[in-house]
């Protein structure tokens, strides 16, 4: 990952230099998949409405834009021209660490805050997203209130995902 541009090479032969480009605005976190069709998952995290001062108050409320969510978005690494295969937005994201499962077919992301939506609470917030690499499905998991409980599900997640194709 260079600023805003994910490089892809060809491990089996580094001569070759880059092989493919991808520039994502924003890009915050990349996670490649491996399996028989390798994806890459890339990770835009939230942008937030900038302060407005009462002299850009008329021509801010033409042209108002509220803050932009964040988004992780699937792509297959064989062809990173093409349309992505699961796109998902959502809030409260400002950072995001993606694991995949052995085979390539589904991305666990969790994604956090440093402060919480009141701006009073510096413990931030986490969410859990479930995401196919096929963009057949996607959820949001339930977390308890403790990372424990967070590290709880991902260690049962990848056991279950280790003798599993799915």
């Amino acid at each position: 990952m260079i600023n805003s541009e994910v490089h892809v090479y060809n491990p089996a032969d580094w001569s070759k230099g880059v092989i493919d480009k991808l520039r994502v605005e924003g890009l915050a976190a990349v996670a490649p998949s491996g399996g028989t069709y390798p994806s890459l998952a890339v990770f835009v995290g939230e942008k937030n409405v900038r302060n407005i001062s009462s002299d850009d108050l008329a021509l801010n409320f033409i042209n108002c834009t509220q803050g932009s969510p964040a988004k992780i978005t699937i792509y297959n690494l064989a062809a990173l021209s093409l349309p992505p295969s699961c796109f998902k937005s959502f809030y409260k994201a400002d950072k995001c660490v993606m694991k995949w499962n052995n085979a390539g077919s589904q991305v666990l992301a969790l994604t956090s805050t440093d402060v919480d939506k009141s701006n009073k609470n510096y413990y931030g917030e986490s969410n859990l997203y479930l995401l196919s690499a096929a963009g057949n499905f996607d959820c949001r998991v339930a977390l308890g209130k403790h990372i424990s409980d967070v590290i709880s599900q991902l260690i049962i997640w990848f056991n279950r995902q280790r003798g599993s194709n799915s």
